[in-house]
């Protein structure tokens, strides 16, 4: 006959650990406030190194043009300025042209450019550039201009031979960074310009437009971030007339340089 199976009970019973409702809604808040915290770091450390990069970069434009100033580096001579009947690196058989015609630019420079859509967008470009010697007499007007920044963005041999610039290198600044530059910054449909010119061997530097007030010897210009209509960041610097030198000279976020 089968036995009914005794069914025992034990005075002691085990509970398993496990997360209260608050303890888990808790848990959950604390991991969203720390990817939270985290996140906006991040985003202020990308925002700081962008910065920090389109700083490098307009300083480094300076720098390489005052460099090839100091070396007098030299380019080719396509307005025939030494007077030797050769230019544009060709070897004419009737001329003692060897084939290659160098001669050192008039300046080394680096243009400043703020220019504003009919919406007021700015696009912020610098350009670093061989200021070209103009032939004397023009022979085929219109010709360059010593002295100032007179690039065509789409130049052909003539525009050289006229003594128009040799762009070396360009950069347009990033979303959200901007040039602080005299006269800056340009109202809408309007373009704002300055231009650093060094001279060869010595660099020391001029300005078109001339420095105001004239007994100024600082060329003033700038870096600003800005996030929305707040500027968050800002770096400032002046260049001495003698030798060029560029200096910083305060990181406020004053919407000017002084």
């Amino acid at each position: 006959m089968l036995q009914k199976k005794k069914q025992t009970r034990s005075f002691f019973t085990i509970v398993r650990p496990g997360f209260t409702l608050a303890e888990m809604i808790l848990v959950i808040a604390l991991t969203l406030f720390l990817m939270t915290v985290t996140a906006q770091g991040f985003a202020n450390s990308a925002s700081q190194f962008s910065f920090v990069n389109v700083d490098q970069r307009v300083q480094d434009m300076i720098l390489s043009a005052r460099s090839l100033a100091i070396s007098g580096k030299a380019q080719i001579d396509y307005t025939d300025f030494d007077k030797d009947g050769c230019k544009d690196a060709v070897t004419t058989p009737s001329l003692p042209c060897l084939g290659d015609d160098y001669v050192t630019p008039a300046n080394y420079g680096v243009d400043f450019r703020d220019t504003a859509d009919v919406s007021g967008n700015h696009t912020y470009t610098v350009t670093e550039f061989a200021d070209n010697h103009v032939p004397n007499p023009c022979a085929a007007p219109p010709c360059g201009l010593e002295g100032q920044f007179d690039y065509k963005p789409t130049p052909t041999l003539a525009d050289y031979q006229h003594g128009y610039d040799i762009q070396l290198d360009q950069y347009v600044l990033t979303p959200g960074t901007k040039l602080i530059i005299p006269g800056g910054p340009a109202a809408a449909s309007t373009t704002v310009e300055s231009t650093i010119l060094f001279s060869p061997i010595f660099a020391d530097a001029s300005f078109n437009p001339p420095l105001s007030p004239a007994d100024d010897p600082f060329f003033k210009f700038g870096v600003s971030q800005s996030s929305g209509t707040t500027m968050i960041r800002k770096r400032c610097y002046q260049i001495h007339k003698l030798a060029g030198i560029s200096d910083p000279v305060t990181t406020s976020t004053n919407p000017t340089c002084p």
